[in-house]
C-alpha cells in the first residue's frame, strides 16, 4: 500500500493490488496497463511467472517481477516473457523507476 502511495505521488496511476490471476487479467482487459509488478512467489497455487505467462499470452504488457529471495541467479533472460527487470523487497518507487528507465532506453535502442 505505501508503494501505491509513492509511485501515486510521482504522478503514476496504480490500477490496484490485485490477489489473483483472474482479478489481474480482468484489470488488464478494462484498463490501460502500462506495466505490471508481480511477485515470482505467491505461495501456494501458480507462481508469478506463470500468471505473469497467462497474462502475456493475451495483453503485450511488461513486468517488473519482485521477490523477497535472492536475485542473483535468478535468469530471465531464459523466460518467454517481456521482464522489465526483478527487485528484491522491499520494493521502493526509485528502485522501480530506474528499472522502468532503463527499459525503456534499451527498447528504444532495440528500436534504432
Amino acid at each position: 500500500m505505501s508503494l501505491q502511495i509513492e509511485l501515486e505521488s510521482l504522478g503514476h496511476k496504480v490500477v490496484g493490488i490485485l490477489k489473483d490471476e483472474t482479478s489481474a487479467i480482468q484489470a488488464c482487459e478494462s484498463q490501460k496497463v502500462d506495466a505490471i509488478l508481480l511477485d515470482i512467489n505467491l505461495g501456494s497455487g501458480k507462481s508469478g511467472l506463470e500468471i505473469g505467462a497467462n497474462i502475456q499470452a493475451k495483453h503485450d504488457i511488461p513486468i517488473l517481477l519482485m521477490t523477497g529471495y535472492e536475485i542473483e541467479g535468478l535468469d530471465v533472460d531464459d523466460l518467454a516473457l517481456k521482464i522489465i527487470g526483478v527487485t528484491k523487497k522491499p520494493v521502493f518507487a526509485a528502485d522501480l523507476l530506474h528499472l522502468i528507465d532503463e527499459f525503456i532506453q534499451d527498447q528504444h535502442a532495440n528500436d534504432s
